[in-house]
């Protein structure tokens, strides 16, 4: 028994695997987990394409940390965002009895407020990275002909819990400062057996590190009918602390226990975005934005794997119904729509995992101070070529918005 012991704790020297999945985000397994790209706010309907948007007296955006300048004084906004995912995967190593994952979660909870006529702020916390995965197959060790059966699965991911700033200059142009704090852990855990006898390794990698992203945003007429807005946002390149800790059991028996084995960082890139909207009548508005994050600089990569520069393109319309109260213009519905497209930042055998999508949402005012919106998210990323896997999902988001005046002093509208 002790030499099965010692030959499955040295089983990292692998001649081969071979896997037969039952997965949920195949892909996160490579650094830190999936990177959330979406905004869970009044853009979801257009494809996020909100680069180049002010928000408005009714609608927050967060894609552009200028953004929120474009809100009510004396107006207190809160937003909660959820989102049921179902996904569908292809591939030659895909179990055809086991071949599907769904999830049902909060994706953003915020609270922003203008504090007076320049100044806007708020609070907010949303998932940064996600990683679900799980691997099932066999393994051979170096120097034995035997084989054990082994089961790879993953969880975790990184918070981002945020204070966001924003600035007026002017009637104009505005800019904005993103503070987030990322914090989380992801956990990896190999489970090996044979004859009855189950070795567990766990390892738990610890990561936290503040991240700034910067915007600027302008906005002006053309003729009477049309206004033009554009904008701009830059992220630094971030290094994220990372520890370790290692834990092996046998059955229930502890053999290695290490609370911190390692320490390190993981480097985040610089990354950009513009965008440019045109708003007709303000009613109409078309948009567009091209994002990008600058991972190839960071040179990660592995066995058959490697980062590249993530690019997407994302196209937006949406139509308001708007009506008159109290001397100003409210929305009273909307309707969106949107695609986008891009290359992720994962590069398997030389091919990229690209991903493309489609939108549509309504929204719609619920009472005097509360706005429901749903949006439909239809896509796929990856491919089922050269033992790649291709993920068909839908995504199903709604969110709440909920406004209330502060600070009034007797002034109940602006």
């Amino acid at each position: 028994m002790k030499r099965i012991t010692l030959i499955l704790l040295n089983i990292c020297i692998v001649k081969g695997l071979t896997y037969a999945q039952n997965l949920n985000s195949p892909y996160s397994i490579y650094g830190i987990g999936t990177r959330n790209d979406q905004y869970h706010d009044r853009s979801m309907g257009f494809a996020n394409a909100a680069n180049g948007l002010f928000s408005s007296a009714q609608q927050v955006y967060l894609k552009n940390p200028a953004s929120i300048a474009g809100l009510s004084r004396s107006n207190l906004y809160a937003n909660l965002s959820l989102e049921a995912t179902k996904v569908t995967y292809v591939g030659s190593n895909i179990s055809e009895t086991d071949n599907s994952g769904k999830d049902f979660a909060v994706k953003n909870l915020s609270f922003f407020v203008k504090l007076n006529d320049h100044w806007a702020s708020g609070l907010g916390f949303q998932p940064y990275t996600t990683t679900n995965y799980q691997f099932s197959g066999t393994k051979q060790v170096e120097g034995s002909n035997a084989t054990y059966n082994s089961i790879y699965d993953g969880d975790g991911g990184i918070h981002d819990i945020y204070w966001q700033n924003a600035f007026s200059v002017g009637k104009h142009f505005a800019f904005g400062v993103k503070s987030s704090f990322l914090f989380g852990s992801l956990n990896t855990h190999e489970i090996i057996e044979k004859d009855g006898i189950e070795i567990t390794s766990s390892t738990i990698d610890y990561y936290n590190r503040f991240k700034l992203e910067y915007g600027a945003l302008y906005r002006g007429k053309i003729g009477d009918q049309w206004v033009l807005s554009l904008g701009g946002k830059f992220g630094a390149k971030t290094s994220l602390r990372r520890e370790s800790s290692f834990k092996v059991e046998q059955d229930a028996t502890t053999i290695i226990d290490e609370s911190i084995t390692t320490r390190g960082r993981f480097e985040l890139p610089k990354n950009y975005g513009a965008g440019i909207a045109l708003e007709h009548k303000g009613k109409r508005v078309y948009s567009i934005d091209y994002d990008t994050e600058q991972w190839t600089a960071l040179k990660y990569r592995g066995n058959g794997w490697s980062y590249r520069d993530m690019e997407k393109i994302s196209i937006g319309f949406q139509q308001k119904n708007q009506a008159m109260a109290w001397g100003q213009a409210f929305e009273k519905s909307t309707f969106q729509a949107g695609v986008y497209s891009g290359n992720g930042y994962l590069s398997i055998n030389n091919q990229r995992i690209k991903e493309m999508g489609i939108t549509i949402g309504y929204g719609k005012m619920l009472s005097s101070s509360v706005y429901g919106f749903v949006s439909l998210d239809a896509g796929k990323r990856g491919k089922n070529e050269g033992n790649l896997i291709k993920e068909n999902y839908v995504r199903l988001k709604f969110s709440f918005s909920l406004r209330e005046y502060l600070f009034s002093k007797g002034r109940l509208y602006d």
